[in-house]
């Protein structure tokens, strides 16, 4: 397939955890199996779940030994203990999320995959949020100014860490996250759907910025607008949504609204085949990864217009300002009572997904672990 000899790379994944980040290294990992790229892998994880899913994919074999059972301990041995394995080890690139390890002689290529960390441009603006996103920052400028190479999932978030470290530009690349294959292939093949269902989904997280409060006023005004519609709100998402149920039963609206949990992704296409249309809120999104998973299954996506939603859902979604919920309300119902409006909108979701492939992200990101070795070009 090349000439050129395998990149021994090291996956720093001591972050990942069921969700999107774990869709995302899963995405990569099997798009370099399916293409059969010349890299020698190993990864370094600690979560049990993580652990079982790359187990389950078929990456087992690529597993290090990671002695640490808890996420403080985990954080410790990454910072201290990581460093020296990878040094005694034969990686000649190191893939790591977000920052940079100290100590390690090995070239790190940086995947930028959080807002987070690059929001603010002062370092007040970290203060007033806490430790932790200074210490954040602190790793994300550290990264933009010694990395000999930092991908940003979206030219977003590219262009807020440019304005931070202006000197990191000709070291910064951008390269999307991708859609799950087959997904694409439904993508293609562009299955049709119709408007009759009335059950709205969200991909979500018990967290602030997901504006979870929006979807659930949304539903209420869906019911108020047509009582008799039959409408339902099922929220998907691995996390303890005891909050958010305990809401929902204050707004009265226990007995349409279903919280699921973790869904793998059958589940998750199921599920978004089933909707008339998901609802993505978040005020504050490095990427949105559900946004396109949607698209890829004909599902159309209401979502905000802000952050990286307009670059990633294009001229496809339906983007509203954030948190307005009559917005949110007019545009499921638009969707809902116009059958034509409705296959034009799921085409152009179809047209949008397939600009986003892990193939042509894994071949990308694979071409950054040659520029950054020295190795020549593995496609010649």
């Amino acid at each position: 397939m090349n000439t050129t000899r395998n990149v021994s790379l090291a996956i720093d994944a001591m972050p990942v955890a069921p969700g999107g980040g774990l869709t995302v290294l899963l995405g990569y990992l099997e798009a370099w199996r399916a293409i059969e790229a010349p890299l020698d892998i190993t990864i370094y994880t600690w979560r049990q779940a993580t652990i079982d899913a790359l187990g389950k994919a078929g990456f087992a074999d690529r597993l290090a030994d990671v002695p640490v059972s808890n996420r403080r301990a985990a954080l410790v041995w990454e910072r201290t203990k990581l460093p020296q394995v990878l040094n005694a080890s034969d990686a000649n690139v190191v893939w790591v999320s977000n920052l940079m390890l100290a100590g390690v002689r090995a070239p790190q290529v940086v995947f930028h995959q959080t807002l987070f960390s690059l929001s603010e441009a002062s370092w007040l603006g970290y203060a007033r949020k806490g430790l932790r996103r200074v210490l954040q920052h602190a790793g994300a400028r550290k990264a933009l100014r010694h990395a000999p190479c930092n991908v940003f999932i979206s030219q977003y978030l590219r262009d807020c860490a440019e304005v931070i470290v202006p000197s990191s530009r000709s070291r910064n690349r951008v390269i999307h996250n991708g859609v799950a294959q087959t997904w694409l292939e439904r993508a293609r093949t562009g299955q049709s759907r119709t408007n009759d269902s009335r059950t709205i989904c969200t991909i979500s997280a018990p967290s602030p910025h997901k504006d979870n409060e929006s979807v659930l006023q949304t539903i209420v005004g869906l019911r108020r607008a047509q009582p008799d519609a039959g409408w339902r709100l099922v929220v998907a998402g691995p996390s303890d949504w005891s909050e958010w149920q305990a809401r929902a039963a204050e707004l009265g609206i226990s007995d349409i609204v279903e919280f699921v949990g973790f869904l793998t992704l059958d589940e998750v296409a199921t599920l978004y085949q089933q909707s008339l249309c998901t609802i993505f809120p978040s005020k504050f999104e490095a990427f949105g990864l559900p946004i396109i998973e949607a698209m890829a299954c004909g599902c159309p996506v209401v979502a905000i217009d802000r952050t990286a939603m307009p670059e990633v859902g294009g001229d496809a979604a339906l983007l509203v300002k954030p948190g307005a919920v009559d917005d949110m309300i007019a545009a499921v119902l638009q969707l809902a009572g116009d059958t034509d409006r409705y296959r034009g909108r799921v085409a152009a979701c179809y047209r949008q997904a397939l600009r986003f492939s892990w193939f042509g992200s894994a071949e990308a990101m694979m071409q950054v672990f040659w520029d950054v070795v020295g190795n020549d070009s593995p496609r010649a």
